[in-house]
């Protein structure tokens, strides 16, 4: 009974054998490698066997090999391996094999190389014989090359016509006599480069970024030369030609379209044929003028509802700058996920109606598009699938409740589900058709530099949009997006002093996809901002602004929170502008 347990548990610890050591190439020939081993751990099974495998830079992977003998016994501890290729690099290695199964390879010998094969030489005084005729001719002309190391020979005779036919073999020789020759094919003569410029070259400009070049082409080929294809130079107004853009053209087209142009430019181009031989004489210079820039600004107050299998968008109208060109229609796109290809649907109004399922997720971006080329693209807009027929919304411009809306279903929704997000339960959720627009305290406020200057007077509105929360984070956020406008990404990054800040219920789906991206942070919810008096009497959604929670605040001794109060004198709405007046101090 003991010796039968100890028997079961030998065989509970037996394995395939460990990996063999030390294999090491002994000797190479053109087509063998000796070969020798270390046997590596039984496992508690003896090895029954061994195989042998090689690899080159040729090969897909290790391959088993033929060995001499054929089988290897597990005492076997040497081999020789057979039908290797000459001159070719190999690496080795063994595996083992008892009776569980074949374990782990060992490590690859060193590379090593088999022997050349002398035969390849074809003996001594080994070389080739060229011979070559025009082609249709009767007899060969012959040259003989003595290294046998040579690939080229060049044969120069003036008499000789440019891009002219001949029929080419080559065969060997050595000490012992002529070998075959190889398969008689048809080269040419060498060419000469195109001798005219190609006429009747035009540029027009395409967009702010584009212009499109033609010409009239030159004959395709003649009895000595060839055109491969035509090369075109570009250079800006205030740059010199050897530092123009190239492009070439294959085949024998006729116009290019040179992109990544500046808009408002003037450029300069010329042309030219090429072959072979080398390039033509240049035609004549032409200049072109891009147009100017398409808008800078983006679509904003985007609006939509949703009626039955309708989406309905709306916008504000986008005017360009003096130094870009007009608004001539607008393109918006859409799709059901920010991955998928979208379709677009172009419109020369600031409105839209889409028929569109209200059973699914939409994403939509508008842009402006001009003469000059497509400008800048709104905000992502995702437009949820309703649970009624109607539903109101608006892009995330805007950080207050839609005034127009005449459902707030939609909003309810956003608030009620952000506060089981953040763990925050507050009250209220009522129709907000009925907001009095001509009070500022109802958070439509439309452009702020126009409401500023209408009445300087009002110093509550200045007030309101540096102390309530939802329009101090709007201003900044304008100021950050401008500054990276007028001055550059660099000067733009310095604007980091405040939180990642969401304004609910309009951001609330770009407050879900960061609060999903950040999992463990934590996140503060806080009304925007006082009501007036007039509104507290009244049923109203709120506005909340949601932001991240600093994740190493300063503490006092490592544990109480403090307050650091700073006065400054504001004298105008943009409060960021204090900033390096407070970094100074």
């Amino acid at each position: 009974m003991t010796s039968g347990l100890a028997v079961m548990v030998l065989r509970d610890m037996a394995g395939p054998p460990g990996p063999p050591v030390d294999c090491q190439v002994t000797a190479m020939t053109e087509t063998t490698a000796s070969l020798f081993w270390g046997p590596g751990m039984d496992n508690h099974s003896p090895i029954t066997s061994y195989t042998i495998q090689a690899r080159t830079t040729f090969s897909l992977g290790w391959q088993t090999v033929t060995t001499v003998p054929e089988l290897l016994g597990g005492k076997q501890l040497s081999s020789s391996v057979i039908d290797l290729s000459p001159w070719v690099e190999y690496e080795f290695r063994v595996l083992a094999t008892n009776g569980i199964g074949t374990g782990e390879p060992s490590k690859p010998s060193k590379k090593a190389r088999t022997k050349e094969m002398q035969e390849l030489q074809s003996g001594p005084g080994f070389g080739y014989v060229v011979a070559f005729r025009p082609l249709g001719a009767q007899g060969w002309m012959q040259a003989a090359v003595t290294s046998p190391d040579a690939s080229r020979y060049v044969f120069k005779n003036e008499s000789i016509p440019p891009f002219c036919p001949y029929q080419v073999k080559v065969g060997v020789y050595n000490n012992k006599g002529e070998g075959p020759f190889s398969p008689v094919t048809t080269i040419y003569s060498a060419e000469e480069e195109p001798s005219r410029a190609p006429g009747r070259l035009r540029a027009k400009s395409v967009s702010a970024s584009e212009a499109e070049v033609t010409w009239k082409p030159l004959a395709w080929s003649n009895n000595r030369r060839r055109i491969l294809g035509y090369e075109l130079q570009y250079w800006g107004e205030r740059k010199k030609q050897d530092t123009a853009g190239v492009i070439r053209t294959v085949g024998n087209k006729t116009s290019v379209l040179v992109r990544d142009l500046e808009g408002s430019s003037t450029y300069y181009m010329s042309l030219r044929a090429y072959n072979s031989a080398g390039v033509g004489p240049q035609s004549l210079v032409v200049n072109v003028t891009t147009k100017k820039p398409p808008p800078s600004q983006a679509p904003v107050k985007i609006m939509w509802n949703t009626s039955n299998s309708k989406v309905i968008l709306r916008w504000d109208q986008v005017h360009a700058l003096e130094n870009e060109s007009e608004v001539t229609g607008y393109k918006v796109m859409y799709s059901q996920d920010k991955h998928s290809h979208p379709s677009v649907v172009e419109t020369n109004t600031t409105s839209l109606e889409l028929s569109l399922p209200v059973n699914q997720d939409y994403v939509i971006q508008i842009k402006p598009f001009s003469e000059g080329g497509e400008g800048s693209s709104s905000r992502q807009i995702t437009i949820p699938k309703i649970a009624g027929s109607i539903a109101k919304g608006a892009a995330p411009e805007s950080s207050a409740v839609n005034p127009h809306s005449e459902d707030a279903a939609m909003t309810n929704v956003c608030i009620n589900q952000a506060r089981e997000l953040l763990i925050t339960e507050r009250g209220g959720t009522e129709d907000v058709e009925n907001m009095d627009k001509s009070k500022p305290n109802h958070g439509y406020l439309g452009d702020l530099e126009e409401k500023l200057t209408s009445d300087p007077q009002d110093e509550l509105q200045s007030r309101r949009e540096l102390t309530r929360k939802n329009l101090m984070v709007k201003n900044l956020k304008r100021y950050r997006k401008n500054l990276e406008r007028d001055v550059g990404h660099m000067e733009a990054s310095k604007c980091d002093f405040f939180p990642c800040t969401f304004a609910l219920p309009n951001e609330y789906h770009l407050f879900v996809e960061e609060f999903k991206r950040s999992p463990g942070s934590t996140w503060i919810m806080k009304p925007d901002g006082m009501r007036s008096e007039e509104q507290k009497d009244a049923a109203q959604v709120e506005s909340y602004v949601a932001q991240r929670y600093i994740e190493n605040p300063y503490l006092i001794n490592g544990c109480r929170k403090f307050d650091l109060r700073v006065y400054v004198l504001v004298t105008a709405v943009c409060i960021t502008s204090c900033k390096q007046c407070l970094h100074n101090w």
